[in-house]
């Protein structure tokens, strides 16, 4: 039997046989992110076994649908959370993530070496965090070890029994600065595609413009839209069929993360959506799917 070993940790000068080892942190590893949890590092197999049989038309032969692998980040980002793997170009995605759904500025921290803390920090519009950072610095000055990064995003480090204090006057200091408490996240929104401009073509052409980033955003339509399938998968991941209220062809959608004690349900009838337009490739075509970023209940069944 063949052995392929995954593993995170820092390797002892003798390994075990096996037929493979994958692990960021062995010195003939060139892989640039050295701090991946252990999931993470089994993502990065899976990922490479599906290009392997892309490749050699696997899928395609044996007629079985190429598995969408990033249904499983959640798990992915579980277990990198509960092994407090350090933040990096990988794992800091975690501190947008809770700026988005909470809409609040977010900070980040894992543990680093000689007690120390490693924040990752995410604003939103109304506060500038580099300033409120630099702010702190000056006011409490051995709060801080170091700090640096611009409005809307920005990194520092602290020692670790400073924590619960670090988190007093950066709220304390935040709250000074916001002129309405009750923040509520504004939604943008590009407008509406007509049915025939809703089409794979549509969305190559926006894919094929990129990189896409801060201040040159990827396009976010909105639109109303009729509900005729929904579908919960990967655990909290809401697949949807669905047609504009004015007619047109029936569209996949896709909302990630949603609120599973909220859907699926099978009362609503209308939506309001903000979404991206994206493609995933089976083996037969390409197919227009729209990357659901807000969905909002306007009709419901009546009974």
């Amino acid at each position: 039997m063949k052995v392929i070993v995954t593993d995170h940790h820092l390797p002892n000068d003798t390994l075990p046989e096996a037929h493979a080892i994958i692990n960021p942190n062995l010195k003939s590893c060139k892989f640039g992110s050295k701090f991946l949890s252990g999931s993470g590092v089994a993502f990065y197999l899976m990922l490479a076994l599906r290009d392997f049989l892309i490749k050699h038309d696997w899928f395609k032969v044996n007629k079985i649908k190429i598995p969408k692998l990033a249904e499983f980040l959640d798990l992915v980002a579980l277990g990198t959370i509960a092994d407090l793997a350090p933040l990096d170009l990988n794992n800091r995605i975690i501190a947008a993530r809770i700026q988005e759904y909470f809409y609040r500025p977010t900070i980040a921290f894992t543990q680093i070496k000689n007690n120390l803390l490693k924040g990752s920090v995410r604003s939103i519009k109304e506060i500038n965090i580099r300033d409120i950072l630099d702010e702190l610095n000056k006011l409490h000055p051995k709060l801080i070890v170091s700090f640096g990064g611009h409005k809307a995003a920005a990194g520092l480090i602290i020692h670790n029994y400073k924590l619960n204090e670090f988190r007093i006057f950066f709220s304390k200091l935040v709250k000074s600065k916001l002129k309405n408490p009750f923040l509520q996240k504004v939604i943008w929104s590009d407008g509406e595609l007509n049915s025939n401009e809703c089409i794979v073509e549509t969305a190559t052409l926006f894919l094929s413009s990129a990189p896409w980033g801060n201040q040159f955003s990827y396009p976010v339509f909105d639109g109303k839209f009729r509900i005729l399938k929904q579908l919960l998968i990967g655990k909290c991941h809401l697949k949807l069929k669905i047609q504009s209220i004015s007619g047109g062809p029936i569209l996949n959608g896709i909302y990630f993360n949603c609120d599973v004690e909220k859907w699926p349900n099978n009362q609503v009838e209308i939506i309001l959506i903000t979404y991206k337009l994206n493609i995933y490739r089976t083996i037969y075509k390409p197919i227009l799917q729209l990357i659901i970023t807000y969905l909002l209940p306007l009709k419901f069944i009546k009974k």
